[in-house]
């Protein structure tokens, strides 16, 4: 017969999602149907390093975010995919303190895990050497790299541009990338550095 179940999976008591399962034994198929809804993080309290250690970078976060992914099997065929959606998200970034951060992210493949083409992402502010505004970035996941197609912000009365790069996700491996600046008004970089105070 088919089998299936319900279970809520919990951090400190705290439900984050529930997994439906169904299996047929008969035909070895089956799914996973995985929802995590209004999944807050806050100080103090769930961060994204509790989910998953390959996102432990990104706290201390603050805000709200959904996931829905689902796993399905049969014989030695399996497929999964999935969608998280950001609203207004605070995070610790490895470029600086990211503020406003929004997007809905569909990720074709959850195992190895890899986005669909073009996914974008918004910003109200990213804190770095100077702050960046309203930054927008088109990129797609692989398992090994980001490639990044597009990003721009504006920062220092100008607008910044990366030009097109991959980024592997190797450990131990550094990234390349060309960024265009244009109308930047350096008094404004300095004022907001260190090499003010010198």
């Amino acid at each position: 017969g088919r089998e299936e179940m319900c279970d809520d999976v919990a951090r400190d008591r705290e439900v984050v999602g529930v997994v439906s399962l169904r299996h047929d034994p008969k035909s070895q198929s089956g799914e996973a149907i995985i929802e995590a809804r209004a999944l807050s993080f806050a100080k103090g309290g769930l961060q994204p390093g509790d989910l998953s250690p390959l996102v432990a970078s990104l706290s201390p976060a603050a805000g709200q975010v959904d996931f829905t992914g689902r796993i399905a099997w049969g014989g030695d065929q399996a497929e999964s995919s999935g969608d998280l959606v950001l609203d207004n998200l605070a995070l610790r970034s490895p470029a600086g303190a990211v503020t406003g951060l929004a997007g809905k992210i569909h990720f074709a493949s959850l195992l190895p895990l890899r986005t669909a083409p073009d996914q974008v992402l918004t910003a109200q502010k990213v804190d770095v050497f100077t702050p960046l505004t309203a930054a927008r970035a088109t990129f797609t996941l692989t398992p090994d790299a980001l490639e990044v197609r597009a990003a721009e912000a504006a920062a220092a009365g100008g607008q910044v541009r990366l030009e097109p790069t991959r980024l592997a996700l190797a450990a131990n491996t550094t990234g390349k990338g060309v960024l265009d600046l244009k109308a930047i008004d350096l008094s404004l970089v300095i004022a907001g550095s260190s090499l003010a105070e010198k």
